[in-house]
């Protein structure tokens, strides 16, 4: 009798163990899968923000000019001197000058890492991105079920991803060198069968993932610039020409602006 337990007991961990070892397999290619769309908008932000945001940014802060100059004007037509009218406008603006020069700073940074990444050669970008690849089925925290494991991997995928968005082939070579923890403890069918359930739950949150980055603003991109590429096209060009022609205008309102509050120093 107890033989035939320990037989059945044995048959049921093997159906378990193969069920669990087929859910990671797919686990493994949904992971793949999000990781790979979620850098993939990230890198389409990166180059809205380079190439739009900075257009943006700078659209804004000649609106902020024009603005504090008509201002000026004003102050001084009403008796104030130059001087007082340009502290009086900075304390007024003071806030949102501050938050410019973050977003400015922020996009600096930005700009740096795009031109670094995209100056790479071809060759070795490809070679970043297949042990990317391979990075993410070794390490990726929703890959384990184990609470100390899943920490320890979280920390690794974040020097994973930034490694691979910096362009940093090195950094990801030492990092393949790492092992990940191995679990020595006997699983009880039990501890299959929740494992087993955890992996499932984590297979739906996975897809809800996928989901939510198709509904994603950068998703929306991503199927513009797909659609422009089989014609040759550029699709922030358009977008990049209308800002500047805006520009262009505001500089010159800008420019008749000065003028007209201290003409001598032009």
């Amino acid at each position: 009798m107890k033989k035939s337990l320990l037989v059945l007991t044995n048959v049921r961990k093997k159906q378990l163990q193969k069920s669990i070892e087929n859910k990671k397999k797919i686990l493994t290619l949904w992971t793949e899968k999000i990781e790979m769309l979620r850098v993939d908008l990230e890198l389409i932000e990166h180059e809205y923000n380079v190439r739009i945001g900075y257009l943006l940014l700078k659209d804004n802060q000649l609106d902020l000019e024009i603005i504090q100059l008509k201002n000026l004007k004003r102050l001084m037509d009403e008796g104030m001197t130059y001087d007082e009218a340009v502290r009086y406008e900075e304390d007024k603006f003071y806030n949102e000058i501050l938050r410019m020069q973050v977003e400015q700073k922020k996009l600096d940074e930005e700009k740096e890492l795009f031109e670094a990444t995209n100056s790479l050669p071809d060759a070795m970008k490809e070679e970043i991105k297949k042990l990317w690849k391979k990075l993410i089925r070794k390490f990726h925290p929703d890959l384990v079920q184990d609470k100390e494991e899943k920490q320890n991997r979280e920390e690794i995928m974040k020097q994973i991803n930034e490694a691979y968005n910096s362009g940093n082939l090195d950094a990801l070579q030492h990092l393949s060198l790492r092992n990940t923890l191995v679990s020595m403890k006997e699983l009880t069918i039990e501890d299959l069968e929740k494992e087993l359930v955890e992996i499932e739950n984590t297979l739906v949150i996975a897809q809800g993932e996928w989901e939510m980055l198709k509904v994603s603003e950068w998703f929306g991109w991503k199927k513009k610039i797909e659609k422009a590429k089989k014609t040759g096209e550029d699709v922030f060009a358009p977008l990049e020409k209308s800002l500047l022609d805006d520009i262009a205008k505001k500089i010159t309102t800008a420019q008749r602006l000065r003028v007209e509050i201290h003409p001598k120093d032009l």
